[in-house]
């Protein structure tokens, strides 16, 4: 495995400038920002006190030393132990297009294999959901019904649309929204059944469901609040 990583931002539109500001400072310099809004339910806000929140969304890749050291940062300026703060999470890649891509992306650090042990007891996933514009809240409550907490829907627009018409038969729209949603590991297939059956590409939503394994996570708090109630 490559020692890069991407770090996965979801944060406040409000925190976007001074999040970009900490990375740098931190030597992640390749930076990209979307934009999304929270899917959160109203128990949850009612629970902790919070508004719907526009959010941003930022990817970032770097060494492994300088996404962990990031992490580290983000942490403590941001408060992630603090309902509504944000969620950072980082994902190891395996495997990026060129030598001179790879040294870009380590903004010219050598870059070298390194393995890296499962942490089985903290171990996530993050889902993507990709759905026709309009069915995001469909495919969250079809995750709910699995167990997700909630997610981050992100508006895009397909391309190469054509394609998927020709092999598979089926007709999709370019408008998408891409719902992201963090899960424990031992929850991720339930969820993912879900959506296919609720909001699969037999559906009017025409949802395509993956998942990749996250390196590390801080922010989760509404799904360790929900299994210490369900503790309790």
């Amino acid at each position: 495995m490559l020692n890069l990583a991407m770090l996965l931002v979801i944060t406040n539109r409000s925190e976007n400038e001074n999040c970009v500001k900490l990375l740098q400072s931190q030597g992640v310099h390749l930076t990209l920002v979307a934009l999304g809004r929270g899917t959160a339910s109203k128990e949850i806000l009612d629970m902790f006190t919070l508004e719907e929140a526009e959010k941003a969304i930022l990817f970032a890749v770097s060494t492994d030393d300088k996404v962990r050291a990031a992490v580290k940062v983000l942490r403590r300026e941001f408060l992630l132990h603090m309902p509504g703060a944000g969620i950072v999470l980082t994902i190891p890649l395996d495997a990026v297009g060129g030598a001179s891509t790879a040294h870009y992306l380590a903004d010219e650090t050598a870059v070298e294999r390194k393995e890296y042990a499962m942490n089985t007891e903290e171990s996530f996933d993050l889902i993507f959901i990709i759905t026709n514009e309009g069915y995001s809240s469909l495919a969250m409550e079809a995750a709910r019904d699995g167990g997700a907490t909630g997610g981050t829907v992100i508006h895009a627009r397909g391309v190469g649309m054509e394609q998927a018409k020709k092999f598979f038969g089926i007709s999709i729209s370019d408008e998408k929204e891409i719902l992201l949603i963090v899960c424990r590991s031992g929850c991720r297939n339930k969820i993912m059944q879900a959506v296919i059956d609720e909001a699969g590409l037999d559906t009017k939503a025409r949802s395509l469901v993956f998942s990749v394994p996250i390196g590390s996570a801080a922010g989760l708090w509404t799904l360790r609040e929900q299994e210490e109630g369900e503790e309790g």
